[in-house]
C-alpha cells in the first residue's frame, strides 16, 4: 500500500494529462507501480536521515508528497506518454527534486520534526556466519 500517494493525489498533480496516461481501471495495477516506484526512490534518498515511511510532522509529510508526486510524473511521462520527450516543466521538476533529495540524504536539507533513527551513520546490520571451507575458490575455477 502506497503511504505518500493515492489515485487522487496523482490525478490532481497530472490534471488533463493523467486521462492520456492512465486509463482506469484497466491501468490501476501500473499506476500502482509507478506510485511504488516513486515512493521507493524517495524512501531510498529519505532513509539515510530519517525512518520511513515519514508520517509526522505534517509538514514533513506534505513535502516528501510533493517530492513523490514530482518523480511519479516524470516516471509516467518517461514510460506512458506517446510523445518521446518529457514536457521541459516536468524534467526540470524532476531534477529539482533529485537534487532536494540528495540534500536531505547529506543534511544539507531537513525534515524538521522527522523520526530520525537513533544512529544515523551506523547504517544496517550485518551477520557474519561461519562456514565451511568453499569448495569453488578462484583458483579452482580458473579458465572456465
Amino acid at each position: 500500500m502506497a503511504a505518500y500517494l493515492t489515485t487522487d493525489d496523482c490525478k490532481g498533480h497530472l490534471r488533463d494529462s493523467f486521462a492520456r496516461l492512465y486509463t482506469l481501471p484497466a491501468d490501476q495495477a501500473e499506476l500502482d507501480g509507478d506510485i511504488a516506484r516513486a515512493e521507493a526512490l524517495v524512501n531510498g534518498y529519505v532513509g539515510k536521515r530519517y525512518i520511513v515511511p515519514v508520517t509526522a510532522p505534517a509538514e514533513a509529510v506534505t513535502l516528501v508528497k510533493a517530492l513523490a508526486l514530482d518523480l511519479f510524473a516524470e516516471h509516467a511521462y518517461e514510460t506512458r506518454s506517446v510523445s518521446p520527450e518529457v514536457p521541459k516543466k516536468i524534467r526540470e521538476s524532476g531534477d529539482t527534486t533529485r537534487e532536494q533529495l540528495k540534500d536531505i540524504a547529506t543534511g544539507k536539507l531537513s525534515l524538521a520534526g522527522a523520526a530520525a533513527p537513533e544512529n544515523p551513520e551506523a547504517g544496517g546490520s550485518a551477520l557474519i556466519a561461519p562456514s565451511a571451507e568453499p569448495q569453488f575458490t578462484r583458483h579452482d575455477l580458473e579458465g572456465f
